[in-house]
């Protein structure tokens, strides 16, 4: 538990449960308890909410998991950060966020439950989501090329429906994608970030975007647009990671990334990775198209292509499995039915009988010598 006695707060080790008290300046930050030497977060209250960890900034906002103390409910707030508390076009864009995101029925889409503010400062509060990000999924367990078409389903799942009301979701990145406690992909900021950017580029703020780089279409980088089919190139980028395991333009530098993608396109993923088919690199590469037109311009013609990947990786993968099963070894046997016993049995039998063969020689040529000696002894003998 957090409070706050003035410019300070008084916490409870979540540990040992030593009472301790911080600089209000701690909030949020890690440090050690001085009974038994447990490093933690210092939550923040904030309202009718207790922070207890960050889990994104952005030039605009701080994302924070966060429990809410009427109820104990688990939730994650995001709020303006304070050098724009006094914006208001920004503060009505928080504010608005709820309202704008309630026709969205789509389950795999965070969804917005409240928004308020407190002391100034803006925020909205949304369901509880995991820390479990896609991008930290695929660093730690890079899938297989047929994971990923699923993967890239899912995705493609949470983004549909908005696709259908034209809306631009602008902020595509895996960040953005996170695993719940069910192993559910959702999708989250469905286009705050964007509407934010776009409010202060009219008041001329010079923004910090190179952290998107990767992931900007090049009509938004070089003009600004966002698009449904901006959201496309998106998709791109991140299918691109998931299926080569490395970002469109590879370690280049933020800065370079937002410059070459105006005019190159990124090395083809099946010359990053073999195995990748024809049909699965030539739709993420057309979804990475310079050129608007050039990228498939409906959801409904990347999902029919992944599924055409999917089938003809099934299909080979069968094909290979039934190959293996049914070669045909020089002891007759297919692998799908060799008996080890059978076959140690027979090896067995055969030795024997080679054995007792031997043996059979053996003898034969004994008594064959012992004869030959009797004639030549009789031979002799009567002489």
């Amino acid at each position: 538990m957090s409070t706050i006695v003035q410019d300070s707060l008084k916490i409870l080790c979540p540990s040992c449960e030593a009472k301790l008290i911080f600089a209000k300046e701690s909030a949020l930050s890690v440090q050690k308890c001085s009974e038994c030497d447990l490093y933690f977060t210092i939550p923040e209250p904030f309202g009718g909410f207790l922070l207890t960890d960050i889990l994104a900034n952005d030039e605009c906002s701080e994302t924070c998991h966060a429990e809410r103390v009427s109820d104990g409910a688990n939730v994650v707030i995001r709020r303006l950060v304070k050098k724009y508390i006094d914006n208001d076009s920004l503060k009505k864009v928080f504010l608005d966020e709820t309202d704008r995101l309630e026709h969205l029925q789509e389950e795999n889409i965070v969804k917005a439950v409240d928004s308020g503010e407190i002391a100034g400062q803006v925020y909205v509060v949304y369901e509880h989501f995991g820390v479990t990000s896609l991008k930290r999924r695929l660093k730690k367990n890079p899938p297989s090329i047929v994971e990923g078409c699923y993967v890239a389903l899912d995705i493609l799942s949470s983004i549909e429906g908005c696709f259908s009301h034209s809306l631009v979701h602008g902020n595509l990145k895996p960040s953005n994608l996170r695993y719940d406690e069910h192993d559910n992909l959702r999708l989250y900021d469905y286009g705050l970030t964007m509407t934010l950017v776009k409010e202060l580029m009219k008041e001329s703020i010079t923004l910090d975007l190179y952290n998107n780089a990767h992931y900007m279409a090049p009509e938004t980088i070089a003009r600004g647009e966002l698009t449904p089919v901006s959201d496309i190139y998106c998709l791109g980028a991140i299918f691109y990671e998931i299926f080569s395991g490395k970002q469109t333009f590879g370690d280049m530098s933020d800065r370079g990334v937002m410059h070459i993608k105006l005019e190159q396109l990124p090395e083809p993923m099946n010359h990053m990775k073999p195995g990748i088919p024809p049909v699965l690199n030539d739709l993420v590469m057309s979804m990475l198209s310079i050129k608007e037109e050039k990228r498939p311009q409906f959801i409904d013609q990347i999902i029919l292509k992944l599924q055409q990947a999917i089938e003809e990786l099934e299909k080979k993968e069968t094909e290979k499995d039934m190959m293996e099963s049914t070669v045909i070894t020089d002891t007759g046997y297919t692998e799908s039915s060799i008996d080890i016993e059978s076959i140690q049995k027979d090896i067995s039998e055969s030795v024997s009988e080679t054995e007792e063969a031997n043996e059979s020689k053996l003898v034969s040529v004994l008594l064959l010598t012992g004869v030959a000696i009797l004639l030549v002894a009789l031979y002799v003998g009567l002489k």
